[in-house]
């Protein structure tokens, strides 16, 4: 993870609550922490859910932020999709 800093404010993105993580913090994915086990397992059914129902729209900015050399793991991130659907778009599109 690494990216994060222990000791520090942060903001779980799913229930938007303030928490402080430690050094032993299990509560996250490679990009994000979350305040609970709840958070983190709301965020990765709503994730799932998305597997493979993008609109048009979601299909032609995913194949334009590829094109943009951006890696999967970061489109996925930043448009809120499951990896997996990146790498769908990728394969079936590109």
């Amino acid at each position: 993870m690494g990216s994060y800093i222990t000791g520090h404010e942060h903001i779980c993105p799913v229930c938007d609550r303030k928490f402080i993580p430690t050094n032993e913090w299990v509560y996250r994915t490679s990009t994000r922490l979350f305040c609970s086990w709840h958070c983190m397992r709301e965020s990765e059914k709503k994730r799932n859910a998305q597997y493979h129902r993008l609109t048009d729209d979601q299909k032609t900015e995913i194949l334009s932020r590829l094109r943009e050399q951006q890696s999967c793991r970061e489109i996925a991130d930043a448009m809120d999709v499951p990896i997996k659907t990146v790498h769908y778009v990728r394969r079936i599109l590109c």
